[in-house]
Formats: C-alpha cells, structure tokens, sequence
C-alpha cells in the first residue's frame, strides 16, 4: 500500500476557543471553525444535525454545517456550585475543550456542543437505586418509553445535541448483592413476562450456555430503546451504553450493533490501550467515543483522589496529554470526554478531582490541560490539502517523526541510513530496508506499521529486498522470515495488475504449484471493511491452499470504497464487484501462464472479502452492459477489466459456467444495515442489487455449492450465517456450515505480526484444510 492511502496528521494549526462558538470561527482568520468548531477544511453533507462520516480515511463527527469535527468534551459539568453558565463555557473553551458534558443540562442546550445520557436500566454498580428489570414486561416497556420521550422530545430539534449515550457502565455478567442479570430473570414467576422467555428459551436451547440469554435480554432491552427513541427524534446520533473497558462481554456488545452509531467505553488502563481499542473498532465496525476518561493527582487536603494515575501536578499534565492526543490522533475515534468539572468530594472522603476546586478556583494545572487540548485538536484533524497549495510549502518540512526497529529474528535486518537511538527520523527522510534470511529461512515480507484507517495497524509489505520507504509518519519497520518448507513446492508472481480504474492500480499474485499444468484455481478477496487492506494480507490462506499442488491460488485486491484510493467520484459496492469479475476476466485470459484451466474456478473470501466472494459466486448471470440502476430495475454489473474483443454477454457465459464453488467466510450477505447505509442514497434495488442473499441462483438454474466460516467469538451474527444458509438450502443450493471454537474475526489474515500468526496458526490453517476438503469435494470427486 502507498502512503497516499493513509492521509496522516499534518496539523491544522487550530486557534484559542475563546468566546462563543461563532465568535471563535469570525475570530479564526483561516476560516476552519464553524460555529459548531467544526474544521471547515474537512467537508461533509450539511444536514442541520451532527452526524458520522468517514473523510480521507478518517472518522468524523459532521457538524449541523458540514464540517469535520471531534467531540473534546468535559464531564459532570452539571455539579458545577455556581450558575454563571456563560463564565462555565467560557472556561472550558479557553481551557480547549470543544463540547459539553454527557449529563447536558438543561442551560448547554442553546450554547455549546453536548450530549444526553439515557439511563436505561439502573444498573451501574454505583447507582443507589440499583436494580434489574423485567425488559419483556410491558408495563416496564411503557414506563421506559415515557422516560426516553420526556428526555428526547423537548431536544429533538436542537442542533447542538450531538447524540445519546445509554447506560453507564451497566452490569452484564457480574454481580451486584449476590444478584445478575440472568439470575434475576432465572427467579422470575413463571406467569411473568421475562420468566415465559428464559423458560422458552431454555426448551429450545437445552445444550446452550445459561450466560447466552444475556444476548436476548441485550437484544430485547436495545432494540426496544432504539425505537422509541427514533419515535421522537430522527435527528440525532445514539452512541449506546458507556461500557467499562473490563466488561464488555462479546456476545452483549454484538447486540447493541445495530441500534447504535459508535461504540461509548469508559477505559480503565493506565495508557492508552491501542490493542483493546483497535480490537473493538475491529469486531464492531463502528468508531469509538471515550465517554469518560478519569485522571487525578492527590493534594494536601485529599491524599486519596478518584482514578488517580499521577504522582503529582506536573506528572498529571503530562500524562493527560499523553492519553488525549494518543487517543484523538486514532482514526477511529470520535470523541473524548474528560471526566469532572469541578471537584466533588464522595464517600470516604475520596475527591473526584476536576479542572476546579471546591471552591470554584482553578487547579493551576489547567494551563497543562489547555495546551494538551489544543495538541490534541491539532492531531484530530488532517491539513487541508489548499493550506499547502497556498504556500508552496511542505507541512512537514523540519519536523521529525518516530521510527521504532523491531527485533530480527532468523536472519539479518539493515536500514540505511541507520535508525538513531532516540528514534526520530527527519520527514522524508527514504530508508532502505535489506533483509538475508538465515539457512533454511525464506523472506516472508519486509514492512512498515503505521496506525491507519479504520481496523488496525496498517502493514505496507514488499516481498522482494531491498525495499525502500518513505518516513511520512509515526512507523515500526521491520522484516519476517519464514522456514523454507513455507515456500516449498510452488511459485508466486506478485503484483500482476489487471485494470487501473482510479487512482490505485488494481493487481492480483499467483501462487502456481510447480509443473501446473490445467488445474482448477482458487481466487481469494480479502477483507478489510471494504477500506483498507490489500491482497498480501490472504498470503497466509494462499500458501495453506496452495501447498498440496491441487490448485493455483489468486489473492486479488480491489477499490476501496467512497474516495480512501483518492479516487474523485466515490466508489460504491457496484464499483467494488464489477473489480472482482474484472479480476477474474484477466485471469482467465492468462490461465495458460498460470497453469490454470480457466472453466474450474472457487472463489473464497474473508469479511469483507466473504460478501465480495459471495457476490461473485452468486451475481456471475448478473453480468452486462446495461449499467447498474441507470435503468429502472436493471442492476447489472460490467467488469472493470474486458480482454479486447470481449462482450459482457461473453464474460457472462465464461465466468458464471466457471465458478463451481464458494467459500465465503464471515461475510455480511443481507441487505441489513450495514450494506443498507453503504447506499443509503440509492432505491432498495440498489443495496438489495448488492446482497448476496437476494440473488442466489436456484440449483435447477445453476449450481454454486458453498461453505460458509465463521468463529463461534465472530461479532458477525450467528443468525445472519444461518438466514443465508437457510437461503441458500431454500434455492436448493448445496451448503455446509462451519463453526471454528474460539475463533475470532479475521482468523485467515496474515501479517508480519506474532499475534496475527499465532492467531492463524490456532484456527485458520484448520480452517484452510476445511476449505480445501469442501472445494476437493467438487473438483476431485474421486477421492
């Protein structure tokens, strides 16, 4: 991957917040603020309310105007001792804070940024009216909806509400006085409402785990709340429950997905945990808002402080500034709120420590904050790319980026020029990167980490060296080997580009078994939300598939969606399958130089890849050159790549005959939510057009048998899995269902990182072999 798809943070230098918000955008000689404080240099759809959306690459806020924007907000603000509301906001804007509180009282409502919190359940552990609830009960139904429309109505229409948060920290499967959640609904009389459901539930799950029925309370309570809040407000964003950050059970959260629009997590480590966040962004697909980050230092008069992870004064500064503009500069997340305004003393004498004292004074170390705040904003929001056309010059000229080695392993690593010891690498600076395996090693990829769009950390690979990159961020770099036995008994042609559609040249590898001569292929589409990632990332799966001579295996690439290639017209999912079909014409026009008998084909795919592939497999007789709903309900697909003198009506006929088999792995394949918005502007054809499950060819027309994975720990739905196999079994399709224990999403990706391939190891090379038997079962019947 070039480093053009990864727009990274050329700051914007922004100005003080001081007075009112339109006031600040006036004062901004540049222009970027709005009156929201949102960065006018990133645009977006101005609806009149805030709103999500992904710009370069980046998650985003969009204010009421159209602008860019992340949520830096302050805490508890309505503990505040005094009523000088207008002198509050003022503060906290010179303090470098750009919204309101969770809590949004009443008096923020016509002058500043917030968000409202909607207590659910009382079930935060430290709420003295703690208590579960019957959430099936219809007299407890009407009581939530009558707390929910008193909180949303009077504020549907306010465009300076940015959303809802639910519960705060809610307990899921701890225990609170000897009680749960499930023990509560277990102990409910029969005749009652939530006690005919566990009972029901129980029947038809005999072998079930009794901790599972937390996903049918979870199911119940969050799709209950999402509606009656869309019954008095289609205006604003729902960001869900404040989940603490040791207890987010996988099988609660993966039910809250779809009723909210980000992930809300009170976190609880020490330092930014880039592991845990990326991980949830990973398995939600959906940004994160840190809800309420705590930090103290103890004083003289209250030596025992809440949350407290500093020494003292100075100490507290730089660790506030270490975790906000860490967390800011993640482009997965959207918010950060701080928790308390104005100290507060609690039971035991413990302080929850604010910005000010009890006394309404500030701390001094409300400098420190202000500073950090406005570093933070600055690494929120990317440079506009006019700021450096009007002054020619380059934003990073003179500074200084991070470059960390990693440790070698099974052969030598060179950089030149060299690393220094402190790390920083001036920018621009080109290393080059030289690896030599040791004896009996091969080279598995040469690399550079950087934190990008959206999932994880981005690998940009090359499997050749030397290699040479570009110092234009933060980046680890490093080298993986691999044994020799890895690379034994086949070849691989790398980077054979099939199109060029946009700005990204599109490009498949070949791994042809020795000798190949008219064997049936395998393509593999990778995953990566339809946004990130690259054909090397399938590499692993490859080589597994590969190994035993029976196959040549293609791993190919494709746009990405919207505009993250850099493309000017955004990609949409049609532009992303007619990538696929492209990629399979130019393999079958070359299938001599591959050894590869282009009438036999399989195609597999993960997640993303796993919708992509089943797209293919199914959409094949869906191939034409009318256009994608240009025409009243006609949705066809043109590949992006036609050998000369090749029709759509021939590619139709070559490919649909050609693909004899699927493996799409954990994949979304109806027309939910997610592909839903994806083409939230287009009629139900469209995303309905793009949904694997309404365009299974029946098996009296065409025969597709496919196998379908999934992890039993997968944040994709068991149920989704099953309603395509059910549909597929309705068409008469051939089908086997597959459950790896254990795994995870994503466990057929490969990459230089010792997590991913142990990972791989432990579920996806099991998970290659089951592949490889299903697609054997087609095209070596015999055996």
């Amino acid at each position: 991957m070039t480093p053009s798809h990864f727009p990274w943070f050329l700051p914007v230098i922004l100005l003080s917040l001081a007075g009112n918000l339109r006031s600040a955008a006036q004062e901004d000689k540049a222009g970027r603020l709005d009156r929201f404080g949102g960065n006018s240099a990133l645009s977006g759809d101005a609806t009149g309310f805030f709103h999500l959306e992904e710009i370069d690459g980046r998650h985003y806020l969009i204010t009421p105007e159209g602008h860019g924007y992340r949520a830096l907000g302050i805490n508890h603000f309505h503990m505040m001792t005094s009523q000088d509301f207008d002198g509050a906001i003022g503060q906290i804007r010179d303090w470098g804070f750009n919204a309101g509180c969770y809590q949004g009282p009443r008096w923020m409502w016509d002058r500043f940024p917030y968000t409202k919190g909607i207590n659910l359940v009382p079930t935060s552990p430290y709420k003295s009216t703690f208590g579960f609830r019957d959430v099936f009960d219809p007299e407890f139904l009407a009581g939530l909806e009558e707390s929910i429309r008193k909180i949303v109505e009077p504020q549907s229409d306010n465009p300076f509400l940015i959303g809802y948060f639910w519960t705060d920290i809610g307990l899921w499967e701890k225990e609170r006085d000897g009680e749960s959640w499930l023990s509560f609904i277990q102990a409910l009389p029969v005749e009652s409402a939530g006690g005919k459901v566990w009972r029901e539930w129980k029947a038809e799950n005999p072998n079930a785990k009794e901790n599972d029925f937390l996903a049918v309370i979870a199911r119940q309570l969050y799709s209950q709340a999402h509606a009656m809040i869309r019954r008095y407000d289609q205006n604003h964003l729902i960001f869900g429950d404040r989940w603490h950050e040791p207890d987010m059970p996988d099988h609660v959260v993966r039910e809250s997905l779809p009723y909210v629009d980000a992930i809300a997590i009170q976190p609880t480590s020490p330092e930014f945990n880039h592991e845990f966040f990326e991980r949830v962004h990973e398995e939600t697909g959906k940004p994160i808002y840190i809800a309420d980050h705590v930090s103290s230092f103890a004083t003289k008069e209250h030596p025992v402080t809440m949350g407290q992870k500093a020494k003292n004064a100075e100490d507290y500064v730089a660790y506030y500034e270490r975790y906000v503009t860490t967390a800011l500069s993640q482009p997965y997340l959207i918010g950060f709120n701080k928790c308390q305004f104005q100290d507060q003393v609690g039971s035991g004498g413990m302080l929850k420590q604010g910005l000010r004292r009890l006394n309404a004074r500030p701390y001094p170390t409300v400098e420190g904050v202000a500073a950090a705040n406005r570093r933070a904003l600055e690494l929120a929001y990317p440079a506009a790319p006019a700021t450096q056309a009007a002054t020619g010059e380059s934003e990073d000229a003179g500074k200084h980026f991070k470059v960390a080695v990693d440790a070698v392993a099974n052969g030598r690593f060179s950089v030149d020029p060299p690393v220094p010891e402190d790390g920083k690498v001036a920018a621009g600076t080109v290393l080059t990167l030289e690896a030599e395996p040791e004896s009996g090693f091969g080279l598995d990829s040469l690399y550079s980490a950087v934190t990008g769009f959206r999932k994880w950390t981005v690998f940009r690979e090359a499997m050749d060296s030397p290699w040479q990159v570009t110092v234009d961020r933060d980046m680890r770099i490093g080298v993986s080997f691999l044994p020799l036995a890895e690379f034994e008994g086949y070849t691989v042609t790398h980077d054979v580009i099939y199109a060029q559609p946009g700005v990204k040249p599109l490009k498949y590898d070949v791994f042809s078994p020795d000798k190949a001569e008219s064997l049936p292929g395998i393509v593999i589409i990778h995953g990566g939300g339809w946004s990130a990632n690259n054909e090397d990332v399938m590499r692993g799966l490859a080589r597994e598939l590969v190994r035993d001579g029976d196959y040549v295996v293609f791993s190919i690439d494709y746009r990405w969606i919207g505009k993250l290639d850099g493309d000017g017209k955004p990609n949409t999912l049609v532009d992303l399958i007619e990538d696929i079909f492209g990629a399979i014409t130019h393999i079958q026009e070359h299938a001599a130089d591959y050894g590869l008998d282009p009438t036999r084909l399989a195609v597999t795919g993960d997640s993303a890849g796993g919708h992509l592939s089943a797209s293919a497999a199914n959409m094949a007789d869906r191939i034409g050159d009318r256009g994608y709903g240009t025409t009243e309900g006609v949705y066809e697909y043109l590949p992006t790549y036609l050998p000369d003198g090749m029709t759509a009506a021939e590619a139709r006929e070559e490919i649909s005959s050609a693909i004899r088999a699927a493996a799409p792995s954990y994949g979304v394949f109806g027309a939910g939510d997610m592909l839903r918005n994806m083409m939230k502007d287009h009629p139900s054809g469209w995303w309905q057009g793009v949904a694997p499950i309404h365009t299974i060819p029946y098996a009296t027309e065409r025969t597709v048998p496919q196998l379908l994975l999934r992890g039993t720990k997968d944040w994709i739905k068991h149920e989704d899995m099953q309603a395509y196999a059910d549909a597929l079994e309705a068409a008469g399709q051939r089908l086997e269902y597959v459950q790896p224990e254990g795994a995870r999403h994503a466990f057929l990706d490969w990459k230089p990182d010792p997590k991913v391939q142990e990972t791989f190891r432990d579920h996806g090379v099991a998970g290659a072999a089951t592949m490889k038997a299903f697609f054997d079962s087609v095209f070596y019947p015999e055996r």
